[in-house]
């Protein structure tokens, strides 16, 4: 916590002193010290996530994923300007959001005429989109049987199999609330060195973090009895981010730890508002 403290406040005082005591004295969080709210898959008394209480209540979805975010996971361009992860996909995506479409749905098999549809992607992925933009007058029908709903990362939901079907509390419903992870630690350690606040070796320390993050993912899906993640598609991922890593400057190598810090934390959007106040 003090570590995410310092972090915090790196732009108003000089923190390096009190970073690199806190770091050499060995006593921050490691693999398996997360700190999280544990859920259970009661219904009465409620003792389930909270995310999935809301959303998976059948014809009960009501935030719609957003669409940026996803196509950033995806690797293909925004709305706005070309993705730093173009034609990179991310095999989280599966255990992020879960389709109600299968593969291979069309637009018209939306419940109602859509906004952010499948065409869009090439994929299930149904959504609005992510600004009070009215560029479509379809944005305000009811797809509560059809969008794109949390998965089982972020909410204990479900893993996306390619099947769809109609969310109905038919997830896994006790994944834990993320507040302090090991993952976190390494990201944050990662842009203390990339901005000269410690002399760590900023590209190691990324990976380190990247490789927790998916770690974490497992772990979840173990837990849910879920696929593991494929060690080729996890490797090839981290390997890419890595090649744009070094190919950028010192302010895209920055953006590119706080964007996969972002992609991380998704569920837990405290940390991601923070981070995008103090880095842009």
């Amino acid at each position: 916590l003090k570590l995410k403290m310092y972090t915090q406040v790196r732009l108003a005082q000089d923190v390096s002193a009190e970073v690199a005591k806190l770091i050499s004295e060995d006593g921050l969080i490691g693999p398996g010290d997360d700190f999280q709210m544990q859920y259970g898959t009661s219904s009465a008394p409620e003792n389930r996530n909270l995310g999935y209480a809301q959303e998976y209540a059948a014809g009960g979805a009501f935030n719609y994923i957003s669409p940026y975010f996803f196509e950033i996971m995806k690797g293909d361009n925004t709305f706005f300007d070309e993705n730093i992860y173009k034609d990179i996909e991310d095999p989280r995506i599966p255990y992020y959001f879960y389709n109600q479409l299968p593969d291979g749905a069309t637009d018209a098999d939306a419940e109602n005429p859509c906004s952010y549809c499948p065409s869009r992607s090439g994929t299930p992925f149904l959504s609005i989109w992510m600004f009070s933009f009215n560029i479509d007058p379809n944005e305000g029908f009811d797809q509560s049987s059809s969008q794109t709903v949390m998965g089982l990362y972020p909410i204990g939901g479900r893993y996306d199999d390619g099947q769809g079907g109609a969310v109905n509390f038919n997830g896994a419903a006790d994944t834990p609330q993320r507040l302090l992870t090991y993952y976190a630690r390494k990201y944050l350690e990662a842009e203390l060195a990339i901005t000269g606040v410690t002399d760590g070796d900023a590209r190691a320390l990324l990976e380190e973090a990247i490789r927790a993050s998916f770690d974490k993912v497992d772990e979840i899906a173990a837990a849910a009895s879920a696929p593991a993640l494929v060690e080729e598609d996890v490797e090839a991922y981290i390997a890419a981010v890595l090649e744009r890593y070094d190919a950028a400057d010192a302010e895209g190598k920055l953006e590119h730890i706080m964007t996969q810090k972002w992609i991380a934390t998704y569920g837990f959007g405290v940390d991601a508002y923070t981070d995008y106040r103090r880095t842009g």
